[in-house]
């Protein structure tokens, strides 16, 4: 069979769309959307905390979990392993509630979820850091889950979130806390 005669889900489409297509999980190509997710995930997070500390200065992280403070291997474990693990699922369940049998539309859904998500990770200005990256999470989540493929879209999610997690942790480990 002729390759350019199988219709493509991503031909035709600008760089762009596709790359977006990519980055949410809506194309067949999963490599592409735990890379993207990784790095956007990452940097929209830096991005939120520039915006956060400018805003509230040093205060903005009392109470917020994801200040670390020192390092174990036990802890090193619970938010490489564990915490994608439990919260993925968490995403998988809420995209699941508020997509499928409330029926919200995307936005919605990831606005929620992304809210959601803030609480879990302490009560202070500073942990709106996470939001945009449970909000792309959920964009994931639900474009695997419309495909009938929910489990999937866990499994992907799960590994974007544990690779996030571990460059934090390096990230963290380098500085040395």
């Amino acid at each position: 069979m002729n390759p350019d005669s199988v219709s493509h889900p991503t031909r035709g489409l600008t760089p762009a769309a596709r790359a977006w297509r990519d980055l949410i999980g809506a194309s067949p190509r999963w490599g592409r959307t735990i890379l993207y997710a990784v790095v956007i995930g990452r940097l929209s997070i830096m991005a939120v905390a520039m915006v956060v500390y400018g805003l509230a200065g040093a205060e903005a992280d009392a109470g917020f979990s994801g200040v670390i403070r020192s390092v174990d291997p036990g802890m090193i474990f619970a938010i490489v392993v564990v915490a994608p693990i439990l919260e993925s699922l968490i995403v998988l369940l809420l995209v699941w509630l508020f997509s499928r049998k409330l029926a919200w539309p995307l936005p919605v859904t990831v606005v929620l979820t992304a809210l959601l998500f803030i609480p879990q990770h302490g009560f202070s200005f500073a942990a709106l850091i996470i939001a945009p990256f449970f909000g792309l999470m959920a964009a994931i989540q639900h474009h695997w889950l419309m495909r009938g493929r929910g489990w999937a879209g866990y499994w992907l999610i799960v590994v974007v979130h544990a690779l996030a997690n571990a460059i934090a942790m390096g990230a963290v480990l380098a500085i040395g806390v």
